[in-house]
């Protein structure tokens, strides 16, 4: 079980984003949005080991540098202990 983050944690996401021809993202992030066939959701810092195909966009928070939004037609996100791997376009 994961341990509770701290009010004022600086865990970070890290993510990397690729397709066959290209690395549309590669840092950290500190939340994820996307989509799949049940809907929205987010991905926090500690979340649980997950996969899951994708579709329509994903949206990166960087915090206080902002947001960055990838379009996606489909792919396949992974996350394991806060590293997130996406592949776009299989």
């Amino acid at each position: 079980m994961p341990k509770p983050l701290p009010e004022s944690s600086n865990i970070k996401l890290q993510l990397k984003i690729k397709s066959a021809t290209k690395t549309h993202y590669d840092g950290e992030a500190s939340s994820i949005t996307s989509y799949n066939d049940t809907g929205v959701f987010d991905i926090l810092p500690q979340h649980a080991n997950f996969i899951t195909v994708i579709k329509e966009k994903i949206i990166v928070n960087k915090g206080l540098e902002g947001q960055v939004e990838v379009k996606v037609e489909n792919g396949v996100l992974s996350v394991k202990e806060d590293r997130v791997d996406v592949y776009l376009g299989f």
